[in-house]
């Protein structure tokens, strides 16, 4: 990983236990070995483009780690990225925002913050950077 740092915000989505079974039997990976990991939904609708069109928004591979820093109470954490997918669990098909979607298993996390950072370490930060600052242009 890189030594570079960026920071964007992050979607939680948190499963119960079965749900996050269900997830990954659907999405091809072994519950046992990322039931406390995370799971990075790593695709988005494209907003520069005219017709429904999908992009990656992170360039994360299974066995990463990512920092999460709670500006709420100032801690920090590293997960380990179980798996990552461009499908989508039950009730969020069709759910798109440009922020990077999170999935994790409830039993495994105590996630108690009302917002937090994601920092990125990359192996190519200034293609990283390129995509943020695509994503904060389309948002301003």
């Amino acid at each position: 990983m890189g030594e570079n740092i960026k920071g964007v915000y992050t979607y939680f989505h948190i499963l119960d236990d079965e749900s996050f079974k269900e997830y990954t039997k659907k999405i091809g990976a072994n519950y046992n070995q990322i039931k406390d990991q995370i799971i990075i939904i790593n695709n988005t609708l494209d907003s520069t483009s005219s017709k429904k069109k999908f992009i990656e928004n992170t360039d994360y591979k299974r066995a990463d780690e990512i920092k999460l820093i709670s500006i709420d109470n100032n801690i920090e954490k590293t997960y380990k990225v179980g798996a990552v997918t461009t499908e989508r669990y039950y009730g969020l098909e069709h759910t798109y925002s440009d922020e990077l979607t999170i999935v994790v298993n409830k039993e495994y996390f105590d996630l108690k913050i009302k917002t937090a950072s994601i920092i990125y370490n990359s192996k190519n930060a200034d293609k990283l950077e390129e995509k943020i600052k695509k994503i904060d242009k389309d948002l301003n």
